[in-house]
């Protein structure tokens, strides 16, 4: 569980300061990626942890999962940002 937590601080960490290089709402952005990697991880969670019985796939795997879908909606809002400025 530690590296969930360390993974959800580095997405709101890395949220706010990319809204702010954008020009957008930090506190906005933030809680988007972090709602959004929370979502992500408990669906990937409750997947693997029905059909694997091992902690530490169970902790890690969505994680990761869960990086991933946030890197895309990191991508989804940059692009919008860009599209605002213009």
């Amino acid at each position: 569980m530690l590296l969930v937590k360390i993974t959800a601080i580095m997405v709101l960490v890395w949220f706010f300061q990319s809204a702010k290089s954008h020009g957008e709402q930090p506190f906005k952005w933030a809680m988007i990626g972090l709602i959004g990697y929370g979502i992500a991880w408990e669906i990937v969670h409750l997947v693997i942890d029905a059909l694997i019985d091992s902690r530490v796939v169970a902790a890690t795997v969505p994680a990761i999962f869960a990086l991933g879908i946030t890197w895309f909606v990191h991508k989804k809002l940059s692009m919008d940002a860009q599209k605002n400025n213009l």
